[in-house]
Order: structure tokens, then sequence, then C-alpha cells
């Protein structure tokens, strides 16, 4: 359909380019600032915009949330600083830049210096960098290495072609992988396994980052990302593959184990019941089967599986060699009583305090069974808890 069809009448409005000292009264009355300070920012916007009225309005719009002038003045000298960069800075300095770019606004020493360990010009180029200031510094007290601006790191990443990044991002994280201490890598072993791609690693080398995903996945559980961790217990799982029973019994346990965990947290019990039933299967001893079991009477008791909690625990319970009653009598109960305190009979509760630690896995893993059973037979049987109580 044609506009000629529909008897209208149009009127052409030429938008013709702003002036400077259009687009500076415009800067005074949004920001409401009276100062001559604001000319560079004025000239700035009106040499990135070039006088055109829709990208000087799009661009006012887009900085008049931040908190003064002067934040935003830095953001657009920001984006001009990196349109001259590509000509003007010299290639290790660009490297830097695009290197710390994908590492955040705030690099730790050891994450940055680790990147380009073994490249000396980079080495020089990062220390000329944070000593002129111009994009980057280096903080007197922690020593990370810091952006001027987050503006300019965003902008800086944009000097990464997008069909470059992937690539670009798992060659710092090789780097990382390869150089950091061990000490160093289970301290930053997120920001190593959030760089590397799987897909550019040779297969012999899956079940090593496999390993990383294990060891991030834990970390982030630690700082409550239960989300993240799940993510990184996923990826682990795919990397092993199906055959990672046979291969890598070990590795595989423990990334089931620290995904059921991760699923009780997310409350995806569908999930959950998948990593345990993945365990219950293909464990070899039934010593592998308890942090899943433990997970098990956890996720029961707050779906209000009570019983199936119990019944669970007592089950673990009796395979260890510490048998007790699901549904103990009140004679039997009396009778632990009596004995216990026989026990007890003559010891001082410094002498109890001073008791050697217990080592023995077996009663450890039984004591943790207890301590899981111990409120949900206290909620549902009061004969149970009783009993449990001695």
């Amino acid at each position: 359909m044609k506009l000629e069809e529909f008897d209208l009448k149009m009127t052409r409005i030429d938008g013709l380019n702003m002036n400077q000292q259009f687009v500076e009264r415009i800067v005074l009355d949004m920001f409401e600032f009276r100062d001559e300070s604001c000319d560079d920012f004025v000239g700035c916007l009106w040499n990135h915009a070039k006088g055109n009225v829709f990208l000087i309005v799009w661009l006012l719009h887009w900085y008049r949330n931040t908190q003064s002038v002067q934040e935003a003045r830095c953001s657009l000298v920001a984006i001009e600083f990196f349109e001259l960069l590509q000509q003007k800075q010299n290639r290790e300095t660009q490297e830097i830049l695009k290197i710390a770019s994908c590492l955040g606004t705030v690099i730790c020493q050891d994450i940055m210096e680790s990147v380009v360990k073994n490249k000396p010009n980079l080495l020089l180029a990062l220390k000329k960098e944070t000593e002129d200031l111009v994009f980057m510094k280096k903080d007197d007290d922690t020593h990370d290495y810091i952006f001027v601006h987050d503006m300019m790191q965003k902008a800086a990443m944009k000097l990464i072609h997008k069909k470059h990044m992937n690539a670009f991002c798992h060659s710092i994280g090789c780097q990382l992988w390869m150089n950091l201490s061990e000490s160093q890598l289970q301290q930053h072993v997120i920001i190593v396994v959030d760089m590397l791609r799987k897909e550019y690693l040779n297969t012999k080398d899956h079940v090593a980052l496999a390993g990383l995903y294990l060891q991030a996945a834990v970390k982030a559980t630690k700082k409550s990302a239960f989300s993240i961790a799940s993510t990184y217990a996923k990826g682990g799982l795919e990397l092993v593959g199906s055959d990672g029973w046979i291969k890598d019994y070990d590795l595989c346990l423990a990334l089931h184990n620290v995904s059921a965990e991760v699923h009780f947290c997310t409350s995806e019990f569908e999930k959950l019941d998948e990593a345990v039933k993945g365990v219950l299967d293909n464990s070899r001893t039934f010593h592998d089967e308890l942090q899943a079991r433990g997970t098990m009477v956890y996720a029961a008791g707050v779906r209000d599986r009570v019983d199936e909690a119990v019944k669970v625990g007592c089950d673990v319970l009796k395979q260890l060699g510490e048998p007790l009653p699901s549904k103990p009598s009140l004679i039997r109960s009396q009778f632990e009583i009596l004995r216990v305190t026989r026990l007890l009979k003559g010891r001082s509760d410094s002498s109890l305090m001073n008791l050697p630690r217990m080592t023995d896995p077996g009663k450890l893993a039984c004591m943790n069974m207890l301590s899981l059973i111990f409120l949900l037979g206290f909620g549902c049987l009061s004969l149970f808890w009783y009993h449990l109580c001695v």
C-alpha cells in the first residue's frame, strides 16, 4: 500500500545539525551545571556527534543518569580515546588493554602478570601503561590493575572482533592454567574456567578441565552462588562423558555429589534425584554412597517426607554397623539410657572434653547421619527421637 493512495497532506521538516553553542545550552540545562569546566565535555560531545541532532540526543539520554558531569565527561572522553586507539597506540598497548578488558574492571596482580609472564614486551607495555595512567592504574595497597573508568574497559573490549572473542579468551585461560601456581589456581579457578573454551581443547584435556570445573563448582557453592555452581557441575559432567564412571571414577563421583548438593540448594529436586541415582547405580563401595545418601535425607526432609528420610538414615546406620530401630520400644529406650548412664559413671565433664578426637571414618559417618535425622525424628516420631537422644 502506497502513501499516494491516501489523501494526506505531508509537511517536510529539515533536521539541521546543531551548532556547538546550542549543544552547550542543552548540556547546561540537563545537568544543571554552571561552570566552564564542562566545556571539554561539550567539545567531546560535539566532535563525536558532528552536530547530528539524533546522535546528540541519544548520547545525552545515555549520560543523564550518571552521578555527575565529570563521570559523563570521562565516559565520553573514553570512547573518543578508544576510537583513536587503533591508530595512535602501539600494538603492545592494544594487546594489554584487550587482555585486561576480558578479565574485568579490576584485575588481580597474579592474574594479569601470569597472562603476560613469558612476553617481556607485554610486561613492559603493562608497566608503562600503569605509569602513564591513561587507561589503567595499579592500586598502591592491593596491587590490583584497575581501569581508570569502567567505560574504558567496555570500549577496550571492542578492539577484539566478535568472531575472535572466544579464541582470544581461551588463549588467556590457557596462559593462566599454565602459569599460575597450584595455590593461585585454586584461588582464581573461577576466572580460569570462565576464560577457557572446551571446544578449543583436545579430547585428552577434557578430564583435566572437568577437574577445574569441579573446583569452580565447590568454590561457587562456598560463596552461595548456587546457580553458577550448578552450571560448573553440569559442564564438568558433560566433559567426563557417559563413560566417566569407568575411566574417571573418583572425578565423576565428586561431580555427581556436588551436583546433587547444588540442586538441593536451588530446590531442583528432579535433577537432585537424577544425580543421586547416578551415584547409587555406579558406586563401587557403600562408603562412596554416603554423601549422596546424606543429600537424600536432607531433600526428603525439606519435601516433608520425614518417614522416608528417617528410613534412609536408619538403613545407612545399619550398613555402618550401628543399627537403629525405626520404631523402638519404650523398654528398649530405657535400657539404652541405663547402659549410657553406666558408661558415664565416674566421668567428669573435663575428662569427657579431653577424650581423643574421633578419627574412624565409619564412626564419623554414623555421627553425621545421626545429626541429620535427629531433628527429623523430633518433628515426627517422639519415641524415635527419644531413642536417638540416648
